[in-house]
């Protein structure tokens, strides 16, 4: 089991460095046991694992893709129609569930790779890097809830935002170390598995946020 958790711990961070984007195609099943050095049994067991994990998706015939399989097309101008305050009540009332499930449920691997992609957030400055780290987090904090159903709707959320309101939280949370402190923090409460807290301080983070991008309107 120690092994096996190990071998995964090292596909994410494949994954993580092989793909730039979601959806980007990943090697074939033999490619990627010789360059993991694993055979094509556990290579298998590890591409299942990590579609469970919304890691990745797999189509047949056509190969294995970076992220979760494609949800339905949101309906026209629905992101239009969103105003910044339904934006934040769908994030309230999904991430810091996704959180307390993620204290319960996370695998040293999964606590390993947020504290890594926190560590490397404190260290970025540039705006386009710090965004896709960021998602990233949010995203890992997501799979780690191992919750199918609530990490599409998660998905669907972030989604349908509004351009504008992305923008504006990008803008205003990039580099930020109150920001970085209170991803520490709730990455530091999942690390202990305390769902209560892991709630209550992913809350503070959002409301934090919408603090934010209300105050500079």
């Amino acid at each position: 089991m120690e092994d096996f958790a190990a071998d995964l711990s090292r596909f994410r961070s494949f994954v993580s460095r092989e793909g730039s984007s979601e959806g980007d195609r990943l090697p074939t099943e033999p490619e990627l046991a010789a360059l993991l050095g694993v055979t094509r049994n556990r290579i298998r067991r590890l591409l299942k694992a990590a579609e469970g994990e919304g890691l990745i998706w797999r189509h047949v015939g056509k190969g294995t893709f970076i992220g979760n399989r494609s949800l339905p097309d949101l309906p026209t101008g629905l992101a239009d129609r969103i105003s910044p305050l339904e934006a934040f009540e769908a994030r309230l009332a999904i991430e810091p569930k996704l959180a307390s499930l993620a204290a319960a449920r996370a695998l040293p691997a999964d606590i390993e790779e947020m504290r890594r992609c926190v560590a490397t957030m404190r260290e970025t400055r540039e705006q386009d890097q710090w965004i896709k780290l960021d998602h990233r987090l949010h995203r890992l904090m997501a799979q780690a809830a191992r919750n199918t159903l609530l990490l599409a709707l998660y998905d669907m959320v972030r989604e349908a935002m509004p351009p504008k309101l992305k923008f504006r939280i990008q803008t205003l949370s990039t580099g930020a170390d109150d920001i970085d402190a209170e991803h520490d923090a709730w990455v530091e409460a999942i690390a202990d598995h305390d769902p209560r807290q892991a709630e209550e301080l992913m809350r503070l983070h959002i409301e934090s946020i919408r603090q934010r991008v209300f105050g500079a309107i």
